[in-house]
């Protein structure tokens, strides 16, 4: 299974710990097949890397129709906040991406500090693919397990 690394904010990290988010949104991402494990790196404060969530082949389809068809049945208090989000700078941007969160798993906290002295790791807006720190996913991996 392909790996990555995905950035996130603290309150949409809480949001998937408790269950009640079952779709991660982007602007763009990349395509794949199958399913993905996406460690999740929460942003600062919080700084670390302590879970991942595997994410199945995302719905790739105009903004209102994801809005119609995903997040009405997922966070539709968050209908808004989740519009701008998938738009973002440019106000014309038609398309958007959910991707189906199909399993999640937390393991023991790495601190950022810690992944940079170690593995020289830069997190990333977006996502980070396997290939740019091949010692380090292994590293994840062996302590997700």
């Amino acid at each position: 299974m392909e790996q990555i690394i995905i950035s996130l904010r603290e309150k949409y990290f809480e949001q998937i710990r408790r269950g009640e988010k079952h779709f991660e949104y982007r602007k763009s991402f990349k395509n794949f097949k199958g399913k993905i494990k996406a460690y999740i790196y929460v942003s600062k404060p919080v700084a670390k890397v302590y879970s991942y969530v595997i994410l199945s082949e995302g719905i790739y389809d105009s903004i209102p129709n994801i809005l119609d068809k995903v997040v009405s049945k997922d966070q539709v208090d968050m209908l808004d906040e989740i519009r701008e989000y998938l738009k973002g700078p440019k106000k014309n941007k038609k398309f958007g991406i959910a991707l189906p969160i199909v399993e999640f798993k937390e393991f023991k906290p790495q601190n950022l500090r810690y992944l940079q002295k170690r593995f020289d790791f830069q997190p990333s807006p977006t996502w980070i693919e396997e290939r740019e720190y091949p010692e380090l996913f292994e590293y994840l991996d062996s302590i997700s397990r």
